[in-house]
């Protein structure tokens, strides 16, 4: 006889990698805004700040009151999300003004258009997460 046995894979050291590199994101981000190597741009410091205090609620989900946890998520991980898509959304309206310059005449990974593009990917998979780690209260992985 074939026995199968239920078999969960346990994601903690994913999610676990997933928080460490957005604290790691935050404080790269931050060091280079701080050292004048960038633009202090308002939009991007809202977006890397969103990014480092989800990367520490992904790491703390197993601590925290789980219906707390979602509402401090959903509002950070909105206001995150709409600040990079307002940021995202002036790209294209350079773009249709025909004033847009990639990388903003500097290196490509400088431009506000993908930077935006990427930091809404990032919240939204760390909300995502984070509410799938809260979900079930005595099931999760961590």
């Amino acid at each position: 006889m074939n026995s199968q046995r239920n078999y969960q894979p346990s994601y903690s050291r994913l999610i676990r990698f997933f928080g460490i590199v957005s604290i790691a994101i935050f404080l790269i981000t931050w060091t280079i805004d701080l050292t004048g190597l960038t633009y202090p741009c308002p939009y991007c410091r809202t977006q890397r700040t969103i990014i480092g205090i989800l990367g520490l609620i992904l790491l703390m989900t197993s601590r925290l009151h789980p219906l707390l946890t979602k509402y401090i998520v959903t509002v950070l991980g909105g206001y995150g999300f709409v600040v990079a898509a307002m940021q995202h959304f002036m790209g294209w309206d350079d773009i249709y003004e025909g004033v847009y310059k990639f990388g903003n005449g500097g290196p490509w990974f400088f431009d506000e258009m993908l930077l935006s593009g990427g930091a809404m990917f990032v919240i939204v998979a760390q909300v995502f997460t984070t509410l799938l780690l809260t979900t079930n209260c005595n099931k999760r992985p961590i």
